[in-house]
């Protein structure tokens, strides 16, 4: 098939849905069929040091299209308009993005289109309603289970279960892991890694308190922009406790295997305290695809991801019970904690397997009604 990736994002970045949309874009080349991912040439968040390729250590097997945009009045529209022009010329049988205003422009175009759902509703909601519509849209796809009993709990216009389906985060295998770098110590104990944006609901203030009782073991801090990675540096000035900043992918998964432990010290969001039922975490899935044993907070969107025994999950709030599972961490238990997070990864969240289900739900109605069937009996008894 021919297929098109429409997004307004910049490539490389340090973005989470940036290094995603490449994955998807990989892995769709890997199996044969012919893809152009389009972005703007100038986006604000695009990292300008070297090729996305190179930065996310990725074959390419697919094309990148960047197209002129400017940032103000028409901007938008007129890169819209140069998305259409060029799907004109590709003439792709699948148009899949998370840009809703050129998602909407290749369905008018007469493309069938695939839109993928990150977020609540928030102002959408007029524009999902057109989307379904019109003929040619094929297909929702929320990125959490939950996300998806959400929408459906909305009634938007014409949404028929079929047309929503759940396919969380995912990712390729690591088959060959990267060699460990040589990493700073300053004890003798574990080497415990921390992954991501250096922000509370992300788990930074409970790493904080977790790092100033436990002494004996070496933290890695591994992310961050450099303004939160000098505030917290300072904060967390003991020597046990490194900082890496933000490192390509290639370079945090080489420190990531080095790890005898992992964090996911994740917070509910302040405006949603109950789940965070849109969030489908990265970190999670690099995790578990380098066979990491992985200490997570007890929240609903983690066990998604994790199952019920492919990590240890610990409470959200309780820096005392982080603690204390840490210090009677043996590594036979967090050996057997690796091996399960490896299996679950490879059963359910291969980024080839993701693809596959998302092409044949969109082309083959009566496979997304099989899939809606399984779907809807995880929506029974939730609040939405």
């Amino acid at each position: 098939m021919k297929i098109a990736f429409v997004t307004f994002l910049g490539f490389p970045s340090n973005v989470a849905a940036s290094i995603n949309v490449f994955r998807a874009c990989h892995a769709m080349g890997k199996m044969g069929h012919e893809v152009i991912l389009v972005a703007p040439r100038n986006h604000h968040e695009k990292l300008r040091r070297r090729s996305p390729f190179l930065h996310y250590s990725l074959n390419p097997t697919f094309s990148l299209k960047e197209l002129p945009h400017w940032n103000g009045p028409g901007g938008r529209h007129f890169y819209t308009l140069l998305v259409t022009r060029l799907l004109r010329r590709f003439s792709p049988d699948l148009v899949i993005g998370r840009h809703l205003r050129t998602i909407m422009a290749a369905t008018r175009a007469g493309f069938n289109t695939v839109y993928e759902l990150h977020t609540t509703v928030k102002k959408k909601r007029e524009k999902l309603e057109w989307l379904l519509r019109h003929p040619n849209f094929r297909l929702f796809v929320t990125v959490s289970r939950r996300l998806r009993c959400y929408y459906l709990g909305l009634g938007l216009a014409g949404l028929q279960r079929h047309r929503i389906i759940s396919l969380p985060t995912c990712r390729e295998p690591v088959d060959q892991p990267p060699p460990p770098p040589s990493l700073p110590k300053a004890t003798q104990g574990m080497n415990i890694g921390y992954f991501g944006k250096l922000e509370q609901q992300k788990g930074i203030e409970l790493l904080s308190a977790i790092c100033r009782e436990v002494r004996h073991h070496d933290f890695h801090i591994v992310g961050g922009d450099d303004p939160s990675v000098a505030h917290w540096s300072q904060r967390m000035g003991w020597p046990h406790c490194h900082f890496h900043g933000y490192l390509p992918p290639k370079e945090a998964e080489g420190l990531m295997a080095a790890m005898d432990l992992c964090l996911l010290p994740n917070q509910p969001p302040p405006g949603n305290p109950k789940a965070t039922i849109f969030s489908s975490p990265m970190k999670a899935l690099d995790y578990m695809a380098l066979g990491r044993p992985i200490m997570a907070s007890d929240l609903p969107e983690l066990h998604e991801i994790l199952g019920e025994d492919g990590a240890l999950f610990l409470p959200h709030h309780d820096a005392e019970a982080w603690i204390r599972a840490i210090e009677t961490m043996d590594p036979a238990r967090a050996a057997e904690l690796g091996r399960r997070a490896r299996e679950r990864f490879l059963n359910h969240f291969t980024m080839t397997g993701r693809c596959e289900t998302m092409i044949r739900c969109a082309m083959d109605q009566g496979a997304a009604q099989a899939l809606a069937r399984e779907q809807d009996e995880e929506c029974r008894g939730w609040v939405v």
